[in-house]
C-alpha cells in the first residue's frame, strides 16, 4: 500500500490492509495486474444507536460492525441478513457473522428503561404564599409546565394542574402531572358594640 515492496516473486504475504497489484516487465515490455483490496479482519459486534436502553414507546436501532463482505444471519426473534435491525422490545439479540472464513456469534442486551418520575409537593398554598414542587434530581433536563427553569424544584403561587417532562441520562422522556389546590382561609369578623 505504500509503494514498491521490492519483492521479486509470484506470491507475497502481507500483514497490512490496502490495495495491491503486481508489476511485471523488462526494458521492452511492462504489465500491471488487476488491483485487489486486502481488508483487515475485525471481530464482529452489535452496537445500538446511542445506549442499548429501550425507552417507553420507543425503539432501538441495532447495527452489526463487520467487514464489508461479511454474511449476516440474525437469530430469532429477528430474521434476515441486513446489518441493521430495529427492535421495540427489550431482550438479548444475536446474529451469526461469517467473514474471512471465520464464523462468529455477536450479541447485545437491550434493557428497558427503569426511569420514572413523581412530583413531590410540600407546603400549603394559601393566599399570598407558595408551595414547592420537586422531583428527584437525577435527570439531565427538566421542563415544568409553569416555569422556564431547567431545575428539579419550582415554586407555585396559584392553584391548578402542573406537569413536568424530564429526560434521563439514557435520553428517555418521563412525565408526571399533579394538582395544587389553593386553601384560602377566610376569617369571620365580628363587630362588637
Amino acid at each position: 500500500p505504500t509503494g514498491n515492496l521490492g519483492i521479486n516473486s509470484d506470491t507475497i504475504q502481507v500483514t497490512a490492509a490496502g490495495l495491491y497489484y503486481c508489476s511485471i516487465g523488462d526494458s521492452n515490455c511492462y504489465f500491471e495486474s488487476n488491483t485487489i483490496e486486502i481488508i483487515q479482519y475485525t471481530t464482529p459486534n452489535i452496537s445500538a444507536a446511542g445506549n442499548p436502553v429501550l425507552c417507553p414507546g420507543d425503539s432501538v436501532v441495532l447495527s452489526v460492525s463487520a467487514t464489508n463482505s461479511s454474511l449476516i444471519n440474525w437469530f430469532f426473534p429477528l430474521s434476515g441478513n441486513s446489518p441493521y435491525q430495529v427492535v421495540d422490545t427489550a431482550g438479548y439479540y444475536q446474529c451469526e457473522v461469517t467473514s474471512c472464513g471465520i464464523t462468529s456469534i455477536a450479541g447485545i442486551n437491550v434493557i428497558p428503561s427503569t426511569s420514572s418520575i413523581d412530583i413531590f409537593k410540600s407546603g400549603v398554598l394559601c393566599a399570598d404564599s407558595f408551595a414547592t414542587m420537586s422531583v428527584n434530581p437525577i435527570f439531565t433536563s427538566y421542563n415544568w409546565s409553569n416555569s422556564i427553569l431547567d431545575t428539579s424544584t419550582v415554586f407555585v403561587t396559584d392553584s391548578g394542574t402542573y406537569s413536568i417532562i424530564a429526560i434521563d441520562t439514557d435520553g428517555c422522556v418521563v412525565t408526571d402531572t399533579t394538582f395544587i389546590d389553593l386553601d384560602q382561609i377566610f376569617a369571620d369578623i365580628e363587630t362588637v358594640n
